[in-house]
């Protein structure tokens, strides 16, 4: 190349007319952060084998962290992990940094363990079988009949959020997790509760398996986070029903690559999918990723005085 900057030996010239030093080098320094970025971009990628290099790639430095309080309170969250995963832990992260900004007035815990949650969820708020949902849902939808006819003044707020912690997998009760009815209902017109913000039903679906969770919940779906997994099944089939963008094979590696690449960056870092997100162009618009810090704050999200006072967790066998 010149010092005029001519197209020499086919090659692109980075700048076309005699520039002062600084700015030529200001120009410079930025043709070569964009062609670093571009070979980032290009490794991010080197995941997708056997398909046409002529097609766009994926830029990962697009998928950002995952605001929380984004969030509808009458989401369905699904949080789907293998075991030892961190599935309990990002979801008290979730739950934590949720109340902060927008509090829960109850905050509900089913599981057939009753491990997790020890500092945020007290015992009397904790079930082992889901018995106890219709009662909750039920009084869901008299605070919402109630606030229909009551003046502003008078209107009660109830907005809840209800955790089911590994209800499938070995030993869980898969079948009532596929077929129970109040949670299909909750999952298709749990947002139907609501009347004037006041009596919002947010669900986390916690599973190992994530084809033990029915269809119409998974269809039903707000969120899903999930990270590194175990079953190769399970990896596809979040893929190939949240993820993908593009139809076709190379939609499909490209969807591999950016799954892969967020689950691999960090330790326990989730992938978290925007399933009902709107004129979907590219990853960015609907994906996202998410850690928890390795310390949680402990916040108490729900029980008064009381429930802490007398709080003796029940042991589940």
């Amino acid at each position: 190349m010149s010092s005029h900057g001519q197209k020499t030996d086919g090659l692109q010239p980075v700048y076309s007319t005699v520039a002062p030093v600084h700015t030529t080098r200001a120009m410079i320094d930025a043709q070569l952060e964009e062609i670093d970025r571009e070979e980032r971009v290009e490794k991010d990628n080197s995941k997708l084998k056997g398909v046409n290099s002529k097609i766009t790639t994926v830029d990962m430095e697009s998928i950002k962290e995952f605001d929380i309080t984004s969030m509808e309170r009458n989401s369905v969250i699904l949080v789907v992990a293998s075991r030892r995963s961190g599935k309990t832990h990002i979801t008290q992260h979730i739950l934590e940094q949720y109340h902060k900004k927008k509090p829960f007035d109850a905050v509900f815990l089913f599981s057939k363990t009753n491990s997790g949650f020890e500092k945020s969820i007290p015992q009397t708020y904790r079930f082992k079988t889901l018995d106890m949902l219709q009662n909750i849902v039920d009084t869901q939808i008299k605070v919402k009949k109630h606030n229909k006819k009551a003046k502003k003044k008078d209107m009660v707020t109830s907005n809840i959020a209800i955790v089911l912690d590994d209800y499938v997998g070995s030993g869980g009760l898969t079948a009532e997790m596929r077929k129970n009815p109040i949670l299909n209902k909750l999952a298709v017109n749990g947002r139907h509760l609501d009347f004037g913000g006041r009596s919002n039903v947010m669900v986390f679906m916690l599973s190992q398996i994530y084809t033990g969770i029915s269809p119409q919940i998974r269809l039903n779906a707000d969120y899903v986070f999930t990270t590194k997994l175990s079953a190769k099944k399970e990896r596809e089939n979040i893929i190939q029903g949240f993820l993908s963008l593009e139809s076709g094979r190379q939609g499909l590696a490209n969807s591999y690559g950016v799954f892969d690449n967020i689950v691999n960056e960090k330790d326990f870092q989730f992938i978290v999918i925007n399933t009902t997100a709107q004129n979907k162009t590219k990853f960015s618009d609907y994906t996202f990723k998410l850690v928890a810090p390795p310390k949680l704050e402990d916040i108490r999200l729900v029980g008064d005085s009381d429930d802490w006072k007398h709080n003796n967790l029940d042991i589940y066998f």
